[in-house]
């Protein structure tokens, strides 16, 4: 992490490095400060956005169990004219997954069945 907090103390407004320093810490299971890198990249970049950076946010966020979020950053990747095949792929399977563990989790989870249905309902979005 600290060749990209070396790098971020001399150019604060390189998104290209908030989202690799967020993906670093999704590697080590920081999923809260990875979304918040990731939010910040987003926001460095708000005129052209990148579906694939906004794939990485939507696996933080599926991992945080804000599915809302999530789902507001998959519509906005969706929306993207470039949006890549591997990206679609990498949605897709992120909600499908999200899907069948929170189906597997009904009746030991609040609200697992409503957001496994917002999340199949993605996974079709996403596969349309």
């Amino acid at each position: 992490l600290e060749p990209y907090t070396q790098s971020l103390e001399l150019n604060p407004r390189d998104a290209r490095t908030w989202h690799r320093r967020g993906l670093a810490l999704g590697h080590l299971d920081r999923l809260a400060e990875a979304a918040r890198h990731f939010a910040k990249a987003e926001e460095l970049t708000e005129s052209s956005p990148d579906a694939g950076r906004l794939a990485d946010f939507v696996n933080a966020l599926v991992g945080l169990g804000r599915f809302e979020d999530a789902g507001d950053k998959t519509q906005k990747a969706l929306s993207l004219p470039d949006i890549s095949d591997d990206v679609l792929g990498n949605l897709a399977y992120t909600w499908r997954a999200v899907a069948t563990a929170l189906r597997g989790a009904v009746g030991q989870r609040k609200h697992a069945d409503e957001d496994a249905s917002l999340a199949e309902r993605w996974a079709a979005a996403v596969e349309a």
